[in-house]
């Protein structure tokens, strides 16, 4: 039998900051929808340089990612988290 392909919907919340995004992905997440952040992205990349967590940082850092790979650089970061949770979800065969 043919493996079947799991078929993802994927939400982005974007906006200016205090638009709302934290709190629609607070909703989603009450309703068990997986929520990935970018800023979890720009955390990891802090902890990968050994740098402090702090929102100097973070800045900086993103902006400095953004420079280097382009505007959509967090974004295209998060394409690999967003698989992972796909791959996951078909092996539990619970839907995403």
């Amino acid at each position: 039998m043919a493996a079947r392909e799991i078929q993802i919907l994927v939400f982005a919340f974007v906006g200016a900051p205090a638009a709302g995004k934290t709190e629609a992905a607070s909703v989603a997440k009450e309703l068990g929808i997986p929520v990935i952040t970018m800023g979890e992205v720009i955390r990891e990349e802090l902890r990968k340089r050994g740098l402090p967590l702090n929102d100097k940082n973070a800045g900086r850092i993103a902006n400095e990612l953004r420079a280097r790979e382009g505007m959509d650089a967090i974004a295209k970061r998060c394409i690999p988290r967003i698989k992972a949770r796909k791959k996951s979800a078909g092996k539990s065969k619970k839907l995403l």
